[in-house]
């Protein structure tokens, strides 16, 4: 192998590299191991995935959505590596990676926002947060519905009581399908103001 050939080998695994630890990248990867879990479940659940909706005057975007007899699922996705600290109460919380420490949005009151989006579209009681880790590892206690994605079918499926029946649950669908946001630049505004609240909550903690 020649010089050239080396620097571009080079070149290649740096930006191959970059690609696969960039945040969004890693988040791609959190979705698609959410989604394919999510199709272990029966026929009677319905999901829909990646939903913009209204919220006051801005929009909230839900990872997840889970439509089922037994009620509704609203799932926000985490994919943090290294260990993750957090109270129910917090504002913020925090991952330590490697030697280096950051604060993220505390994820239960984001998916918050997202109920009270549903809520005032369906005015349905009925709806379940669940926030669910694709990688990290907890090292605080938390609450039952803060969950790793192994858990998370197992978790849906301890719900066993009939709320809605069929026809209600295509209500419900399709009000959340009407209402989900698809103009490319209405969503492109929302990613810009959803960066922006994570750079406010998100920060490096010194050394």
């Amino acid at each position: 192998m020649n010089f050239p050939q080396i620097v571009i080998c080079l070149i290649l695994f740096i930006l191959i590299k970059t690609i696969l630890t960039s945040p969004k990248f890693r988040g791609c990867i959190g979705e698609w191991i959410v989604k394919r879990s999510l199709k272990k479940l029966p026929a009677e659940y319905l999901v829909l995935h990646d939903i913009l909706l209204p919220n006051d005057e801005n929009t909230s975007q839900i990872d997840h959505i889970v439509v089922s007899p037994y009620g509704i699922f609203s799932i926000e996705t985490k994919n943090y590596q290294g260990w993750i600290y957090g109270k129910e109460s917090q504002y913020q919380w925090t991952q330590v990676f490697g030697r280096n420490k950051f604060k993220f949005y505390n994820p239960i009151s984001q998916n918050k926002r997202h109920i009270k989006a549903l809520n005032d579209i369906l005015k349905e009681n009925a709806i379940h947060s669940m926030i669910v880790f694709t990688d990290g590892t907890f090292k605080t206690e938390m609450p039952e519905y803060v969950m790793y994605s192994r858990a998370m079918v197992r978790y849906i499926k301890r719900f066993c009581d009939i709320v809605f029946d069929d026809i209600r649950i295509a209500e419900i669908i399709n009000k959340i399908k009407n209402a989900n946001i698809t103009e490319p630049k209405q969503r492109k505004a929302h990613i810009k103001y959803a960066k922006s609240m994570k750079d406010q909550a998100k920060a490096k903690i010194p050394k």
